[in-house]
Formats: structure tokens, C-alpha cells, sequence
């Protein structure tokens, strides 16, 4: 898959949700480069939107997003980057998106954590068996 050398791309886009859907359009691009089933490939780019828009919605001026491939792996982190004041969501809209977003990102990864200070998410997810 990448020679035993871990390939990064790179994506740094505005803090606003409109500009959501390029981290889609890079994640499709990943994983057709991977040949990835069509089922994996639409979690991941659910995944990535799901990440972005969580990491915005916690008020960033720029959102940074890295794919890193790795032999077995795809790790992907979502950071803010600057500070920008974040959307002031009412509760039922916490409620129905960040949770539901969030509890879509870990279902559909390996392992996934939050920082705070970067703000970040970064998830991981275990591609092929090491028997392949």
C-alpha cells in the first residue's frame, strides 16, 4: 500500500461548514488511491465530515485535516487551528448533531480520542488483517 513509508495529505480549509464538504471530496479521493470497498470507503468520508464539523463547531478560525496512510492503517486528525468564537448551538441542536456525529465517528473507527488543548480529534482505523 505505501512501501513501508507513511504518506500524509494534508488539508486546511476555513472554519465555516460550507467548506465541509472538501474533506469529503479529499477522503473519496483516499480511499478510491486505496481501492477501498465501497461500503469502508462512504464510513470514512462520513467519518471525516462528522470530525470536521465537530472540530468547527467548537470555534476555529481554520481547521487542519491529515490522512495519514500507513501500511495497515488510516489515521485521521481534525485540528482547530486559531480562534474564532464558536456557534452558539441551542441544546436540542447539541443534541441532535454533535452527539449523533460523534457517536457516528466512534462506531465507525478503531480508536478515537479528543484533545483540548489543541482542539482535535484524531481517529484511527485498522484497514487490513496483518494475514493479508
Amino acid at each position: 500500500m505505501t512501501n513501508g513509508t507513511p504518506s500524509k495529505v494534508r488539508l486546511t480549509i476555513p472554519g465555516e461548514p460550507e467548506y465541509a464538504g472538501l474533506v469529503r471530496l479529499v477522503s473519496a479521493g483516499i480511499a478510491h488511491r486505496l481501492d477501498l470497498e465501497p461500503e469502508l470507503a462512504d464510513d470514512l468520508k462520513l467519518v471525516a465530515t462528522e470530525m470536521a464539523a465537530h472540530v468547527m463547531s467548537l470555534g476555529a478560525e481554520h481547521v487542519e485535516m491529515v490522512w495519514e496512510l500507513g501500511e495497515r492503517s488510516l489515521i485521521m486528525v481534525v485540528e482547530a487551528i486559531g480562534d474564532a468564537p464558536p456557534a452558539v448551538p441551542t441544546p436540542a441542536e447539541i443534541s441532535a448533531w454533535e452527539e449523533i456525529g460523534l457517536l457516528l465517528v466512534h462506531s465507525l473507527m478503531d480508536e478515537v480520542s479528543e484533545t483540548k488543548s489543541p482542539r482535535a480529534l484524531r481517529a484511527v482505523k485498522y484497514l487490513f488483517p496483518d494475514d493479508e
